[in-house]
């Protein structure tokens, strides 16, 4: 069928629309940016949805969601709170001056192009940045608990937020965190005037690494590490202790477990070293930290096993390789019942 001279013309004016609309799109490609530390966790490294916040969002990749918006009044709240506390010289105009000044580094530290306009991207990390920082000043005494806050009057609900906000897709940029938590610093913040590094080390301690924790604080809790949120400053605390002493090697050959190393002669001490992955071999001893297991340790671990895979840095596993030595050594019951006898 011959084509009239309309059906030409609409051909045309389609053709001229959609390359205009395409050349747009081209206009605004870029790679990502390679400076990108807070990722979307792989498909094939979740399970149950576990990498998935339970009651607060950080961030865009959850921001919005449906079921966690009863914890933006919440978070709007502890804003409120905070700004109570600062002169009119650094209020609200003055924070979201710093965010707005920041946002182009803040979105390029996320993997996925973030869809929200200017304005709503600085609320959200200002929103969000100010609910952490108030909410570690709350747990350390270093501002006030009011006694209708929901927070720490309801059973359970300050742990799973603790939980959620080391949760590798519930991250902001630690640079902010750390800028807005040094300009709101306010004259009654005299405990020993500690850091943001300072209050995230006595926060987050995990009893599944406790003497590394404890190892850290004993040395200097200010160390000098580079952070590029706050589940990497919690995860340098678990791994800093030995990072030195780590030896970039791969081993092929699988680890005999417990029971066969047993029937060979190998003998498992418990170790107080000055860290929980300081696991050591010597002379047919095996020297192993003890490790305390509560409910949200198999969630820590993951997410920083999740993290440490998205980096893919082989040197940067370390907690890592601690799982999978365990998986390895642990093959029956047998094995986890001879580790808790021996109080590992």
């Amino acid at each position: 069928m011959e084509e009239t001279e309309e059906t030409i013309m609409m051909s045309d004016s389609y053709a001229d629309g959609f390359l205009l609309f395409l050349s747009r799109k081209l206009d605004c490609a870029s790679p990502l940016p390679s400076r990108s530390s807070i990722y979307r966790v792989p498909e094939t490294l979740r399970r149950y949805n576990e990498m998935a916040p339970n009651l607060v969002s950080i961030g865009p990749f959850h921001h919005g969601r449906p079921r966690l918006q009863a914890m933006e009044e919440m978070k709007m709240w502890y804003l409120k709170c905070l700004l109570r506390k600062l002169t009119p010289d650094n209020g609200l105009a003055y924070l979201i001056n710093i965010i707005k000044n920041q946002e182009i580094f803040c979105r390029d530290c996320y993997e996925e192009r973030v869809p929200l306009g200017s304005d709503e991207f600085v609320e959200m990390m200002l929103v969000d940045g100010c609910f952490i920082i108030e909410l570690l000043r709350k747990q350390v005494h270093l501002s006030p608990v009011e006694d209708d806050d929901a927070i720490f009057r309801t059973p359970r609900m300050l742990s799973t937020i603790t939980n959620d906000l080391l949760l590798v897709e519930n991250q902001l940029p630690w640079r902010v965190l750390d800028c807005l938590f040094e300009v709101t610093r306010v004259d009654d913040d005299d405990h020993g005037n500690p850091s943001l590094r300072e209050l995230a080390c006595h926060v987050f301690q995990n009893p599944a690494f406790q003497q590394s924790f404890e190892s850290i604080s004993s040395l200097n809790c200010e160390k000098e590490f580079e952070s590029s949120h706050l589940l990497e400053t919690v995860r340098n605390f678990v791994v800093q202790p030995w990072v030195e002493d780590w030896e970039d090697m791969e081993y092929r050959t699988p680890i005999p477990s417990v029971s066969e190393l047993l029937e060979i002669g190998v003998k498992f001490v418990a170790a107080s070293s000055n860290g929980q992955l300081h696991i050591t071999f010597r002379n047919g001893v095996m020297e192993i930290p003890p490790i305390i297991i509560r409910e949200d340790t198999e969630s820590f671990i993951r997410n920083l096993i999740a993290y440490e895979q998205c980096l893919q840095k082989p040197e940067q596993c370390q907690v890592t390789s601690y799982a999978i030595l365990f998986s390895q050594l642990i093959e029956s019951v047998q094995d986890v019942d001879f580790l808790i006898q021996r109080k590992l």
